[in-house]
């Protein structure tokens, strides 16, 4: 009966952990999506110069190859690419804003990436 409860406590305190574990995983992750979009971000890389001479379209594709880079996990993939797909860009935001919290259990505060889809 010790063994019994002693796993069970085990497999209690581990299924805690990793819950937390993945809590943190996807605040890394939505921190890193929120830098990628900051101009300070590619100045801080040495790479905003290089990134502003090349033409509109590669521009593009450069940013979205970074921007794709910070999104690993397949949960943050769901709620910014695939539930995100057909909002127009004034929604984008507030709907991270909503939609990112449920992950991470911490507000979703990234006005860079208002201003990027926004201004652009």
């Amino acid at each position: 009966m010790k063994t019994l409860i002693l796993t069970l406590s085990t497999l209690l305190l581990a299924s805690c952990m990793a819950a937390t574990d993945s809590k943190n995983n996807y605040a890394q992750e939505a921190d890193a999506f929120c830098k990628v979009h900051s101009p300070e971000h590619w100045k801080k890389n040495g790479q905003l110069e290089e990134l502003n001479r090349l033409s509109p379209t590669e521009k593009q594709i450069r940013l979205s190859q970074e921007i794709r880079a910070t999104v690993t996990s397949a949960e943050m993939e769901t709620i910014i690419y695939k539930d995100a797909k057909e909002l127009h860009a004034q929604e984008f935001y507030p709907y991270l804003q909503r939609r990112i919290p449920e992950l991470t259990n911490e507000p979703f505060d990234c006005p860079a990436i208002e201003e990027f889809y926004i201004a652009g």
